[in-house]
């Protein structure tokens, strides 16, 4: 593991300990290209038993989106740092592979945030094996030694993930804070709190 020293002016006896480098990317394509991110995702999705998922079904009860896929899904989403359902269910409309993943029938902004609040044991235990997987690739070495801080690490990066995806579509569904309204003035938003 890179560490970084920071001195702070100090000299080298007086060092702060050092702060390890972050270990995984937010985009973990830049590890593993997007095709293969996606084939790895996909399978580590296939490997969970179904009875531990719960399908959503489309408002509408129109379309079925398999829990596979959608497990699979949003584990891709979330390793390549797509932390929105909105931003999810767009990429998916415009990449054929993952409209062929859907089978050619993208779920919905509103079906991904239900199929996360429905399924959040199984993404957080497929993003922490694809986080395992792709640290034993990237190091070439087996998943059975791994040193027990790496798997704090990643259990840990996992679920910062899974919140991160939580707090975007949180934040995006809030209405402004009360006392706070937000003015538009020739075209542009200002908030009340900021002209004090």
């Amino acid at each position: 593991m890179k560490t970084r020293y920071r001195s702070r002016g100090r000299s080298l006896r007086e060092s702060v300990p050092a702060v390890p480098d972050q270990t995984f990317p937010q985009d973990l394509r830049v590890w593993l290209k997007g095709p293969a991110l996606l084939r790895l995702a996909s399978g580590i999705a296939q490997e969970h038993t179904v009875s531990a998922l719960r399908p959503v079904f489309s408002l509408s009860a129109t379309r079925f989106h398999h829990p596979w896929r959608m497990l699979g899904l949003l584990t891709y989403g979330y390793a390549s740092g797509l932390w929105h359902s909105r931003a999810i269910a767009e990429i998916v409309a415009l990449d054929s592979r993952l409209v062929e993943l859907c089978h050619g029938h993208p779920p919905s902004a509103e079906l991904i945030q239900r199929f996360r609040i429905h399924n959040r044991i199984p993404i957080l235990r497929c993003l922490e094996q694809l986080l395992r997987t792709l640290w034993c690739h990237r190091r070439e070495t087996g998943t059975d030694g791994l040193d027990p801080r790496l798997v704090a690490e990643i259990v840990c990066n996992a679920h910062w993930r899974l919140q991160r995806a939580e707090r975007s579509d949180a934040s995006e569904s809030r209405p402004p804070k009360a006392g706070r309204k937000l003015i538009t003035q020739g075209g542009k938003q200002e908030d009340t709190h900021a002209r004090v």
